[in-house]
């Protein structure tokens, strides 16, 4: 028999969706590119990769621990917030379509000839 508070992976989604819009939406100002969350039966870690760590985590760490509380409230279990610092913002995604960009290009020019 399964038990009532073990979530089913479509309402785990969900919720996954609501943490990321919520972070997105609340710190867009940060450059926030990615966000991972790895979930234990007790705890939810998230991994917030930004440009600018210093909006997110705020003077003396307040406003990332206000982020906690308020995502403890959403998930309803301890929540463990990771910032990670992105070195270059401009080149995390772009960099992949431009290498990749080439190859289309000369296999079209030498289709055409």
């Amino acid at each position: 028999m399964v038990r009532q508070e073990r979530k089913k992976v479509g309402d785990l989604l969900v919720e996954d969706f609501k943490i990321r819009k919520f972070i997105k939406d609340s710190l867009y100002e940060a450059g926030i590119p990615k966000i991972e969350i790895e979930r234990n039966p007790n705890r939810v870690r998230i991994f917030i990769h930004c440009a600018r760590p210093g909006i997110v985590i705020g003077r003396g760490g307040a406003d990332i621990e206000k982020l906690r509380l308020t995502l403890e409230g959403m998930v309803g279990k301890r929540v463990a917030v990771n910032i990670v610092e992105i070195r270059n913002p401009t080149s995390t995604h772009s960099s992949s379509r431009r290498a990749s960009l080439p190859s289309l290009r000369s296999a079209s020019a030498s289709a055409v000839r």
